[in-house]
């Protein structure tokens, strides 16, 4: 990439080097000058690459050379025209670094500007780096961060792999995300992805892992956050180009298993492009694949005359079809100004196909009948989020205290006085509605729809137990279920810095939500040998939600003491009805405060410490709602539970964190746990031998326990880590059943190694673990994850090839165990297919050019980032 940068950066400075006049009266100045430097972090004391360099004629402000520093930060300019000259210093994340005059004279060409140390913006100090070299983690005061670009986890399939290998995250096999056993809510460059279940599965499934820039992990998320989900909240924020100019990736991959032989396939395409007033920005990705799973439960039902057992066998195979294109543009009206018109779409098809096969045996364990129930299914979804953001940044008086960048002055040379000055970069941070260290007013309107349609045809035939069939007519069913979102929010957000060490915040959000769910169901009568409305089945749900909230945060820094403190209301009406068949209204309107406190504490050079509060909210989704069943599996039924109410959480988390030389790293967090109305599952037998799982509100939880994260590089080339958390769950369901209560531990484990080699390949393993622990009704089992990849460079570092394989070592599997006092008691176990192999390619392109360094927006494109051609964030949350 350097490389290509350089040759791209020579080629587009020579073309406007040869575009410029000549010198003075038509005679153009001789270049035999030279200015030559090193760029550094003036904070981390390291070199910074990829820093753009550019040099400008004083009298008219003619670009007459410029370059990009190399991998040390150095940089040498030379062909420049005898004169007096102005030299700019651009990097993303920090201030502008301006110098002049720069004196270039025939009897003193060559001017060596020695060590130049360029400051990050303000907004960038708010997060200490923790991984000096690598800044793979960073600590801010009210989240963490975990650089994916820092990493090779973009060679990865896509988003979900990225969140395995993400430290303190889980994803199980359905795709459900969760930190330390509790659910979090997901978000897109600071965004709700506005789906949830399934859907956000699908959404991070697509997400090519090339796109992803970094990872916040928010656990004690300040008022200025949605109190939403019992975790707190992960953002992933997607890479936009950072440089001017064109610039693009494309991917392509193969998958197989020894399962399902070559039936997974994915491509991706990224296009970027910049000047100084646009920013146009598009991915687009498909996904093609057949996933296999298989089950086993075993069943004993005790009743006062009878005990009878069953044996479950199920087999399936899950298809997704289908694309997600992402486009937006930034306009910059000028320095202080931006409009975003951003949009998300997602069509895509797909189905499941499955086989359940009922073993059924009497007291003395004889198979006495055996079931068959065959599905076929079919999908429709289409989804979209569309995003209009305006940002202002406010004017402010010029700093009279002279005050700029550090810079070594030892070694300048040159003659003419120098004035050595850093411009701040005003362009105001529409891109993603974040709010940074100036006076700025964001205004982000977000609209969401979602429209599926579902259809699946049952058949279930009876056999005797040597598989003769009982009858020729056998059941046959067909449902049609249509399900739709419409959701709107507005945020109004507003930040007013109190002089340099103090900052307040306030904001408004609403958002509006409807959920129709409408399920139509026919069986086949075989007296009228047609299809006929079963109104046993049928039913309509809908969902009204409205959440409105005002919050207020006071930051201050003391030295190296921070504070923030906050305070949110909100107030929900949330209305669900089952129009069809009982046409039932459930109706809970209520109010909400949730207060923050977040302290932070520089104990010596490159350690810290942090405490939080947060109380936070965990509302039921519109199928937790929902009092009609699933009749996909006829045996164990789901159903809502309209009288479920929200679960609220306060936390307190105490971290500590020490990063050294080399990018070694260990970080402590201690957290507790308070729930109140805690929304669990459980499972209930029926008169009829079946089961129904359906959720209640248990009095309340207590959860504490600890957490370690490391990152060791004892060489440049290898570098491992091990992440892990250990925690007692203590839940009080008394308030259902006397029996419900819990005393549990519970925790998990993963480990990770990465070589690095100048050649360009990478290998990387990494594996996960979550101990066995007891739940509210039964148990359920360790279980484990596990991947490995090599990936090597081609064609000039501008292409990628990786091998990985997901699972090779008892993966993807898992057993549980559930009982219901005497009377009922199930064990099974699932798995779904591994080991899966898969080949990627992928490739990057495109052209950059010098930008002119008099904007003062020249250094502020995003909220952070780097100066690579895919670095700079798409929307972070400060």
């Amino acid at each position: 990439m350097k490389v290509l940068c350089t040759l791209l950066f020579v080629l587009s400075t020579s073309i406007l080097l040869l575009a410029q006049p000549g010198g003075k009266d038509g005679r153009s100045m001789p270049k035999i000058a030279k200015i030559t430097g090193t760029v550094y972090d003036s904070v981390s004391r390291k070199p910074l690459e990829f820093a753009t360099v550019s040099v400008f004629r004083i009298r008219d402000s003619v670009l007459v050379g410029g370059v990009i520093t190399d991998e040390k930060g150095k940089f040498e300019i030379d062909k420049l025209p005898i004169g007096r000259h102005r030299v700019t210093i651009n990097y993303m994340g920090y201030e502008t670094y301006t110098i002049e005059p720069v004196a270039l004279p025939p009897n003193e060409p060559i001017a060596s500007l020695g060590k130049i140390y360029v400051s990050p913006t303000a907004a960038t100090l708010e997060i200490a780096e923790v991984t000096a070299d690598k800044a793979v983690f960073q600590l801010g005061l009210d989240k963490k961060v975990f650089n994916v670009d820092k990493t090779n986890l973009g060679d990865s399939e896509n988003a979900t792999e990225i969140l395995r290998n993400t430290p303190t995250v889980e994803v199980d096999f359905d795709g459900a995300v969760k930190i330390r056993g509790s659910e979090v809510q997901v978000y897109i460059n600071g965004k709700p992805t506005g789906l949830t279940g399934d859907s956000q599965a699908e959404i991070l499934d697509q997400l090519p892992a090339n796109s992803v820039k970094k990872i916040e992990l928010i656990t004690s998320p300040s008022a200025k956050y949605d109190p939403e989900g019992g975790s707190g909240i992960i953002n992933i924020v997607l890479k936009k180009n950072v440089l001017e100019g064109f610039t693009g990736s494309a991917n392509v991959s193969v998958g197989t298993s020894t399962w399902n032989p070559f039936k997974r396939y994915r491509g991706g395409l990224s296009l970027n492009f910049r000047n100084n007033k646009i920013n146009i920005f598009s991915n687009f990705s498909y996904n093609y694949g057949e996933n296999l799973s298989r089950g086993y439960n075993y069943r004993r039902t005790t009743a006062p005359q009878d005990t009878s057992f069953l044996e479950q066998y199920t087999n399936g195979t899950r298809i997704r079809n289908g694309g997600m294109a992402r486009i937006g543009m930034d306009y910059y009206f000028d320095d202080y100004n931006t409009l975003t018109v951003a949009a998300r779409l997602r069509p895509s098809g797909g189905g499941n196909n499955n086989r359940i096969q009922y073993d059924f045996f009497d007291a003395n364990q004889d198979k006495t009948q055996i079931n068959e129930r065959l599905s076929d299914g079919d999908r429709n979804r289409f989804s979209m989020t569309y995003n209009l953001i305006y940002a202002k940044v406010f004017k402010q008086k010029k700093d009279k205290s002279g005050a700029g960048p550090r810079r070594d002055n030892s070694k300048d040379s040159g003659g003419g006085r120098r004035h050595w000055r850093g411009h701040g970069d005003g362009r105001a941070s529409g891109r993603s509605g974040t709010m940074g260290d100036k006076q700025e007013l964001v205004i982000d309107l977000q609209y969401s729809m979602n429209d599926n349609a579902s259809y699946e045809t049952f058949s279930e035939q009876l056999y005797t137990p040597d598989w003769s069939e009982i009858n020729n007519t056998p059941d046959s069913q067909q449902t049609a279920s249509y399900n739709k979102m419409h959701q709107g929010t507005v945020m109004i957000d507003y930040t007013h810095p109190l002089g340099k060490e103090m900052k307040f915040e306030a904001g408004y959000k609403g958002n509006i939500r409807w959920i129709g769910n409408d399920f139509k169901s026919e069986t086949f009568d075989y007296t009228q040998m047609q299809m006929i409305n079963d109104t046993g089945r049928t039913n309509n749900f809908q969902y009204q939600e409205q959440v409105h909230a005002l919050y207020v945060t006071f930051a201050h820094k003391i030295g190296k003491f921070n504070y923030k403190l906050g305070l949110r209301g909100e107030y929900t009406l949330a209305n669900s009805r089952l129009v069809f068949p009982t046409d039932s209204t459930f109706v809970n309107n209520y109010p909400s405060i949730f207060p923050t406190v977040n302290l932070s504490y520089a104990l010596a050079k490159n350690q810290q410490i942090q405490l939080g509060f947060s109380r936070r909210i965990q509302r039921p989704s519109s199928w937790a709602l929902n009092p009609f069943p699933s009749y996909s599996d006829p045996l164990n039924l789901r159903y809502g539970n309209p009288y479920l109410l929200p679960q609220y959480t306060n936390a307190v988390e105490l971290s500590y964190v020490n990063y050294w030389k080399g990018g070694n790293t260990i970080m402590l967090t201690a957290f507790y746990k308070y729930n109140t109305d805690l929304m669990e599952r459980l499972r209930t037998l029926r008169s009829d031998g079946v089961s129904v799982v359906t959720q209640y509100n248990f009095s309340t939880s207590h959860m504490w326990g600890g957490e370690v994260v490391t990152r060791f590089a004892p060489y440049k080339w290898f570098n491992f880590g091990i992440t892990g958390s250990v925690y007692q769950n203590i839940q009080n369901g008394t308030n259902i059943d006397a029996a419900y209560t819990l005393n549990a531990i519970a925790g998990n484990v993963n480990a990770y190694m990465n070589f690095v080699f100048k050649f360009g390949m990478r290998i990387s393993a990494y594996a996960w673990y979550s101990i066995p622990t007891r739940v509210a009704q039964g148990w359920t089992g360790g279980y484990t994850w596990n991947s490995f990849s090599i990936s090597q460079k081609v064609l000039k570092d501008k292409g990628t090839v990786t091998l990985s394989v997901q699972n090779p070592i008892l993966g993807g599997r898992y057993q549980f165990e559930t009982a219901d006092g005497n009377t009922f008691y199930q064990v099974g176990k699932r798995e779904w297919e591994s080991p899966v192999f898969e080949l990627r390619f992928s490739y990057r392109f495109g052209k950059v050019n010098v930008r002119d360094g008099r904007s003062k927006n020249a250094g502020r494109l995003n909220s952070g980032g780097d100066g690579g051609s895919e670095g700079g964030s798409g929307g972070g949350i400060d």
